[in-house]
C-alpha cells in the first residue's frame, strides 16, 4: 500500500504539478503557522526545491502574495523570515473547515447575492472584493453581482468586515421564479462557475490512483 501510495503522489508530482502560489499558502498554513509561525528565505526555497520550484519562481511567488496580503516579511536584525498575515491565517483557516469539514446542509432552493452600488468603487476595491468572494466558493453572476447557493454567513460578515465593505454593499436572498419561461438555471450556474473544468481536474487527480498496478512477478 505504500509504495502504491508513492507511485501515485510520484506520477500526480510529474503529470499535474503544483502551483507554486497555492503550494506555499498550504506549506504555510499546514506546517509553518503550526509550528512558530515564520520561516527564513532560505529554509523555503530548500523545501519547496523538493517540489521541482526553483529560487526565482519562489521569490517571485513570495512577492505577488505579499501583495495580495497573505504573507508578510519580518526582519529582526540581519536575518528576515515570511509568515502569514492575520487576514492569510484567516483565509486558510476558513478554507481548511471548509473543505475537512462535513457538510450536511440542505439546500432550501435560495441564493445569497452580494451587490456592489454601480459607479461607487474603484477598480481595485472591486478586484479585491471579487477575488475574496471568489475564494469562498461565490461566483460572478453578473456585472457587480455575485452568488452562492448555501455560504458561511458568519464567514461572509468576518470577510465584508475585513475588507470595510459591511455596510457598503448589498447582500440579498432570492429564488428563481418557476412561473416564467426562462433560460434554466443550470444555464446561469455554467456561466458562473466552471464546472466542468473542476471536475475535470479532480478525475485527471485521482486516475493514477484508480489505475490498478501491476502484480508482482510470482515465483516459480
Amino acid at each position: 500500500m505504500q509504495l502504491a501510495v508513492s507511485q501515485w503522489v510520484q506520477s500526480t508530482r510529474k503529470t499535474h504539478r503544483p502551483k507554486p502560489k497555492s503550494l506555499i499558502v498550504t506549506l504555510f498554513g499546514d506546517a509553518v503557522a503550526p509550528r512558530g509561525g515564520a520561516i527564513r528565505p532560505g529554509d523555503l526555497v530548500n523545501v519547496l526545491s523538493n517540489f521541482g520550484v526553483n529560487e526565482r519562481l519562489v521569490r517571485t511567488c513570495v512577492f505577488r502574495l505579499a501583495q495580495e496580503g497573505w504573507i508578510v516579511a519580518k526582519r529582526q536584525g540581519r536575518r528576515s523570515s515570511y509568515s502569514l498575515t492575520p487576514s492569510g491565517m484567516l483565509r486558510f483557516q476558513r478554507a481548511y473547515k471548509r473543505v475537512y469539514s462535513e457538510q450536511h446542509r440542505q439546500w432550501d432552493g435560495s441564493w445569497t447575492l452580494v451587490c456592489l452600488p454601480p459607479n461607487s468603487y474603484s477598480r481595485s476595491v472591486r478586484e479585491k472584493l471579487e477575488r475574496e468572494l471568489q475564494w469562498e466558493g461565490f461566483g460572478k453572476v453578473g456585472p457587480n453581482v455575485f452568488g452562492h447557493p448555501s455560504p458561511g454567513l458568519v464567514t461572509l460578515r468576518e470577510l465584508l468586515e475585513s475588507l470595510e465593505l459591511s455596510n457598503r454593499v448589498f447582500v440579498l436572498s432570492a429564488r428563481s421564479l418557476d412561473v416564467f419561461a426562462t433560460l434554466p438555471l443550470r444555464k446561469l450556474v455554467d456561466l458562473s462557475w466552471d464546472l466542468d473544468g473542476l471536475a475535470k481536474g479532480y478525475r485527471d487527480f485521482a486516475q493514477p490512483a484508480l489505475r490498478p498496478t501491476a502484480a508482482p512477478p510470482t515465483l516459480r
